[in-house]
Formats: C-alpha cells, structure tokens, sequence
C-alpha cells in the first residue's frame, strides 16, 4: 500500500542506494502513486538538456511556491526562460564585484567573532551571515537591523516548513494549525509586507541605477522582447534568491570545516597557499582571483560532491515519452539524485572517500566530470552558482586563515536530509592560530 514511502521516510540514503543498484530506471511506489527513478547520468542529461521541456518541475519544487510564487526555481518552459533572460546580466561578474566589499566585510566580522574553546555547531551561525549577506546585497549595505534580524529569523521556518511539505505526499499539512505553520505565516506575511513596501517605493521612485540586486531586478529587461519584471515578479525572485542561497551555501561551508578537521595534511597545504596570498594584507583588501587558491577550491569542490545539498530532486512528464526504452507515461514523476549519481562508483572511483586529488589529474592539471552537478545542469543550472561558490570560498579562506580546528568530543555528525543536505550533530572546537600557523597532527 505505502509502497517505498516508509523507506524514503525511514532513510533516503537507504532508498537512494536501494534503487541505485536496480537499474537505470526503476518503478518506485510513494504511496498509491508510481514514480521513476533515473540512476544514468546520460538519461539524467535527456530530462535536463535535450528533453527538458518534457520534464517540467517536478512536486518537490511546485511546493515551495507558497513561499517563493513562480520564481526562477519554480517554473519551468518558457516562463523559465524568460526569467534566466531577464535575471542573468545580475549574476554577471561584474555585478558580482559590486557586492564583494559587503560580502567580505559581513563575512570577516564573523570570523573574528567565533568562540573559542568550546563545542561550537558552526552551521546556523554561518546560515545567519549567508542571510545578512543575501540581504545587504539585495536591499544595500544600510538595511535596517530589524530587517536582518527578520530574515534571519524567517529562513530557517522556510526551509523546515518546505522539508515537511516535500515528503506530504497527501496535502494536509500545510492546513493544520500547527505551530511551524503558525509562524511560517506570521513570517512569511511579515517579509512580504516589508518587500512589498520597498518594492513599491522603487517602482514609484525609480530604482538606483547601480546599487541593490534588487534594484538590479527591478530595472532588468527581457533582451528578446524588452519586458521587465512586475511587483510580483520582483517579489518572487527576491525571495527565491534568499531561500535558495543560504541553507545550501551554509551546508557545504560546514561540511568543508568537517573534512578539513578530519585531514591535517589538507589542511595545511590549503593554509599555505591562503598565507601566499594573503600575507600581512587585511582582508577586506583581499580579492580571490580564479585561478587563486587551487587547493582550497578542490576541497570545496569535494565536499560539493559528496555532500549536495539538492540531493534528490524531481520533475514530472508533460507528455508521454520515453526514457532508455522505459515508456514514462504523462504526468508521471521523475526522481533523481545527485547524491547518488556524485557517489556512484561508475562516475567517480571510492566515491565515498573524501580525496580533494581526485580533482587532478595525472599531470597535476585540473579536471572536470560530466556528473559533477551540485548546481545541476542544462536549462536549469543555478544562477547564483558563482555567487555560492565565491561565498564559500571567501569563508573557508578566512577560517583556515586565522583559525586551528578540530571536531568537539560530543561531535556525531550525522547527514540530515530533509530538503537539503545538512549537518546534524556536527561540533567543532575552534582555536585562535598559533604563531607557527602548526595544525595538530
């Protein structure tokens, strides 16, 4: 009756592997539904690339529409497209170099706030800042501290309310009158009037030419047709942005923290190639070139791999098709893992090792994998990608910098996999840097 439904409640790590080793394709059953679950990187490449329009978002996505509307990580077709259209020169680099002073001046005050010498869960701390920083950068540097404390406070209701919704196969829940729905709305209408009030004020006024991302939104045009956003749009993709860069970011920042306290030999090749470039400079003066810190980006890259935070996704058949000679009737649903396909030994050998190496190849030249795809791939790759990774960087950069760590005694770090991949239980203790810079052994 419940079908694979108590499995994937019990353990998605359990079902994930289970249906891995089935085949390709494999028929799964949520309950009185039937889905397919794809476990080939070139059937995964027909859903996302060649035949993405038969494969639209899928359940897991349409239930995060009560909190961010029809934005970019919700549609799909045309109206996606005409969003990565209009959204795309505001990820451009340039407009990245516009927010690198408030992205590294947020991120250097946290760094230098970390207690020391005591268990320290580093992951909700570091979720707060990718809040402030999503949030400056969006509404200027100036935004009021009861703004931020707002944000702050609403994300992590967001993500838990979306986790809960992600696995109600029937519905009901987003009805009750529970507490976690109590104060998702109470925030949830708190941040919309706020948005709202801001949003309305720039369209009156006229938004700055060169300031906020939102006014970047704002002011941003449809190349093709020359259509810009409207209020409701912008609010959208306002809050897309914010829910989908900060839990995610967070995870494989403290995830990172995890493997480099597991391995001192990588810790201190990465804290070498930090101390070449940074020498006596401060921080807020530190620019991370592409081509900078090669080590401490393979171990981002690693932790990327192995820890995804989109680790199962969905989308769903518009028409009837085909999948590697598996006929997908329509509307059916499509289950794949990026956790699964990045530890499949097919695609990436002692996939379940932790080997930042892996990344180069024998020559010492740096390398590539097609099923490589944290930030998944084809028509609907993320936007911010750059942005999440030149956070993580700039924050792991600062920590290997100026601190010693270790994980806590009382530290059982556990994946959590709700709508992402997280951290449970994961402790660290965190030592101002000697004079040496020595990492204990």
């Amino acid at each position: 009756m419940l079908g694979h439904l108590p499995m994937i409640l019990r353990s998605r790590f359990e079902f994930i592997e289970t249906v891995r080793n089935a085949g390709p394709v494999t028929r799964v059953k949520l309950g009185p539904k039937t889905a397919y679950f794809v476990n080939d990187y070139e059937l995964l490449a027909q859903i996302l690339v060649s035949d993405a329009d038969k494969f639209v978002r899928g359940i897991h996505f349409k239930k995060m529409r009560n909190m961010v509307g029809n934005g970019v990580v919700t549609t799909s077709g045309d109206l996606h497209r005409r969003q990565r259209r209009i959204m795309l020169p505001s990820f451009s680099q340039r407009r990245l170099a516009m927010h690198l002073p408030v992205m590294r001046k947020i991120m250097s005050e946290f760094v230098a706030s970390v207690p020391e010498r005591r268990p320290y869960d580093l992951m909700g701390p570091v979720m707060g800042v990718g809040c402030d920083i999503v949030t400056s950068t969006m509404l200027g540097e100036k935004t009021p501290p009861e703004v931020l404390r707002l944000v702050r406070e609403a994300v992590p209701v967001f993500v838990e309310n979306a986790a809960i919704q992600a696995v109600d196969v029937t519905g009901i829940y987003k009805h009750l009158p529970t507490k976690s729905n109590r104060d998702f709305e109470r925030l949830l209408n708190a941040f919309n009037e706020y948005m709202y009030s801001v949003i309305d004020d720039k369209f009156r006024n006229g938004a700055g030419e060169e300031a906020g991302l939102l006014d970047m939104l704002i002011n941003a045009t449809d190349p093709e047709t020359g259509e810009k956003f409207d209020r409701t749009e912008v609010r959208d993709q306002a809050a897309t942005i914010l829910l989908a860069s900060t839990e995610t970011t967070a995870n494989t920042i403290s995830w990172a923290c995890y493997e480099l306290a597991r391995h001192p030999r990588i810790f201190a090749e990465c804290r070498a190639e930090i101390d070449a470039l940074v020498k006596d400079r401060d921080w807020l003066d530190i620019e991370i070139g592409r081509h900078d810190l090669p080590a401490l980006k393979r171990v981002l890259f690693e932790a990327l791999r192995m820890y995804p935070s989109s680790y199962l996704l969905s989308r769903q058949a518009s028409v009837d098709t085909t999948l590697g000679g598996y006929a997908i009737p329509k509307d059916a649903a499509i289950l794949y893992s990026h956790y699964g396909q990045q530890r499949d030994e097919r695609n990436f050998p002692h996939g379940d090792e932790f080997d930042p190496d892996r990344w180069l190849d024998k020559d010492g030249a740096e390398v590539t994998a097609s099923a490589f795809m944290p930030f998944g791939f084809g028509a609907y790759r993320c936007l911010g990608e750059s942005v999440a990774v030149l956070e993580a960087t700039y924050c792991l950069a600062m920590m290997v910098h100026q601190w010693d760590f270790a994980l806590s005694d009382y530290s059982e770090p556990k994946m959590n996999a709700t709508i992402t991949l997280s951290p449970k239980d994961l402790e660290f203790l965190f030592t101002k840097r000697t004079e040496s810079g020595a990492h204990d052994e």
